[in-house]
């Protein structure tokens, strides 16, 4: 292509470099378009880079308009001596195409990729290879039958075989820290791109000062090449110019060759810098349009769409090292926080797996709800909140020792030595009842000694130390039995012990001994006490208030009446000289210990009575 067209010696002449200025200056002026304008400038500009290499006539182009086939049983490719080895200094190879395909055919077909530094990023590089675009069908995808990713932090030589520990699936393998990611952060998306947009403008500014240097350069250069141009219209006027000129025109022509390639080599300088501009320009205002515009609480409360997804017919999560030992050291363990945790043996449907189980195992297990708030000198207050649910149609809190014998199910071996349940709380209830609150259950307690207290404990010994303050315990039920005195299961002693006792019975209060033995009836506001036995009646003074009936023969040993009215006879026949003797028996006074059963309290002694008491 002639640098010359519509030429007119007449009139001012045009050149091929005031077009090309133009078709740059457009594209400097919308450098900050729209991709695809971005896209429509290098497509116009691609012949004019194709002229500018042609007339460089630097390094060598082979093309086809089908297809290039390289063939050797061996290809190396890349800035090396013919052994093969590569030269001293920077060189670079790239592969550019829609379409880029490597193929390691065979069974035993291999590709290897090795390097430094590997970089793989699913980003649309653009025709020249200055973009850096994410597309929505940007993927990376890898398939075979078995994947191995070994991250060795050894150093000089990696000390493990990548075919070492091979398997029939997919192998991550870390020295140090593994880290598997499915969230997006609120601090990457507000602060981190805002950081990343600073540092774009960082990089705009330089870029927009030497294309605007790259571009006062070309001008002055495309001025000089109007002069020499015109000089060599001058010179080359006609044949006879021209003959007579012919040492200046070769002295110019050499101006001209080499004014153009200092020329071709500025506008391609030009052209990679716009083209960096361009894409750094873009790259902002893409960050700008992602950058997220809500707060930071505003973010915790609603969903991201984040999802990992960890699936197996058996999954494994073990705190072991390589060679599967569990490590026992203080930082050794496997944390799962969030705000909802599930953990379920179920099927599809929601439906409880039949005979699925869970089981946690460990020397300490503990469940708590407690929060935790910490003042600025660092101190920690650990309130209890929240709740604690435990739903199941059985429900067995246990400390028992187990067996399992050869072949056999695990079974109850004996109750484990020092095994305590203990339960703690400002209020405790059992409650068995419906949803309507109807009693409908049965609570058993059974033990060899049951203590129910209300009482201060001693805090280090764990011991009653005294009765609470107003405390209390309440029994309430329409049927209340204590003790039981069948053939099969008889109470030895029930006994009730206080300061004061009181009972009271709204229709009848009655107390038996034997089945047809003394009976005390308290009923209709009348007293009875029945027996078939002798009865008696211990006192230092009784007093019967009110009129008092004896059916029946009546012994006493001393009488003094102030009136005695007798209906029908008296009889005295011990009665010897006006004065009373001595019975034929005399009554002993009763005496019996009754002592209390050695509870939470310590041993007491109740005493009726004195033995030999004189008559």
């Amino acid at each position: 292509m002639d640098l010359r067209y519509n030429i007119d010696l007449n009139e001012s002449q045009d050149f091929v470099f005031k077009d090309w200025m133009n078709m740059l200056d457009k594209f400097h002026q919308e450098v900050n378009a729209s991709i695809d304008i971005i896209h429509q400038h290098k497509q116009e500009i691609q012949e004019m880079k194709k002229e500018i290499y042609d007339r460089i006539s630097e390094g060598c182009y082979l093309y086809d308009d089908t297809r290039i086939v390289i063939s050797a049983p061996e290809i190396i490719i890349g800035n090396v001596d013919k052994s093969g080895q590569l030269k001293p200094g920077g060189n670079k190879i790239i592969l550019r195409g829609n379409q880029i395909n490597l193929e390691g055919a065979g069974e035993d077909g291999t590709i290897q990729t090795k390097a430094t530094h590997i970089n793989l990023r699913a980003i649309d590089p653009g025709v020249d290879g200055m973009e850096g675009i994410v597309h929505d069908s940007a993927r990376i995808d890898m398939q075979a039958r078995s994947i191995g990713i070994d991250s060795n932090q050894s150093s000089g030589a990696y000390t493990r075989d990548l075919g070492e520990n091979s398997i029939n699936g997919i192998s991550i393998h870390s020295d140090g820290q593994l880290k598997i990611d499915a969230s997006i952060s609120h601090k990457e998306w507000t602060e981190g791109i805002q950081q990343k947009i600073k540092e774009a403008d960082t990089a705009i500014t330089p870029l927009q000062v030497k294309a605007a240097e790259l571009k006062g350069k070309l001008q002055a250069q495309v001025t000089d090449m109007e002069k020499l141009l015109k000089q060599d219209f001058s010179l080359s006027e006609s044949d006879e110019v021209t003959s007579a000129n012919m040492a200046a025109l070769d002295a110019l022509h050499l101006r001209v060759t080499d004014a153009s390639i200092a020329f071709f080599h500025q506008i391609d300088a030009y052209l990679a810098t716009l083209s960096s501009l361009a894409e750094q320009l873009r790259y902002k205002k893409a960050l700008a349009e992602a950058k997220r515009t809500d707060t930071t609480e505003a973010f915790k409360k609603s969903a991201t769409g984040a999802h990992l997804i960890l699936n197996g017919e058996r999954t494994e999560l073990n705190s072991t090292d390589g060679d599967r030992q569990i490590h026992t050291t203080e930082n050794t363990q496997i944390t799962l926080n969030s705000k909802n945790i599930t953990i379920k043996s179920e099927t599809e449907n929601n439906s409880n797996i039949k005979d699925g189980d869970i089981t946690l195992n460990a020397e300490h297990i503990t469940i708590w709800t407690n929060d935790c708030q910490t003042d600025a000198n660092g101190n920690k207050d650990i309130p209890t909140n929240g709740s604690l649910t435990l739903n199941s149609k059985q429900i067995t809190i246990a400390a028992v020792d187990y067996e399992q014998k050869e072949n056999a199910d695990v079974t109850e071996k004996s109750l484990t030595n020092d095994g305590k349940i203990q339960i703690r709380a400002e209020d405790i209830s059992i409650d068995g009842t419906d949803t309507e609150g109807k009693a409908v259950s049965n609570t058993v307690i059974n033990s060899k000694i049951i203590v129910l207290a209300s009482a201060d404990l001693n805090k280090e010994e764990g011991k009653i130390n005294k009765f609470a303050d107003d405390g209390s315990i309440e029994i309430d039920a329409a049927n209340i039995f204590i003790g039981s005195n069948t053939e099969e299961f008889k109470t030895e002693l029930v006994q009730i012990a206080a300061t004061e006792i009181a009972g009271q019975a709204k229709t009848k209060a009655e107390f038996a001994q034997g089945e047809k033995g003394t009976t005390l009836k308290l009923a209709d506001d009348k007293a009875i006490l029945a027996t078939t036995q002798e009865n008696s009646i211990y006192g230092k003074k009784i007093t019967f208030n009110g009129e008092s009936s004896f059916n029946g023969k009546m012994t006493a040993g001393t009488i003094n009446v102030k009136s005695l009215d007798v209906s029908n006879k008296l009889t005295a026949p011990n009665l010897e000289a006006g004065t009373a003797a001595t019975p034929k028996e005399s009554a002993s006074t009763y005496s019996e210990k009754l002592e209390l059963k050695e509870q939470i309290l310590e041993k007491l002694k109740f005493t009726q009575g004195n033995k030999n008491q004189e008559k």
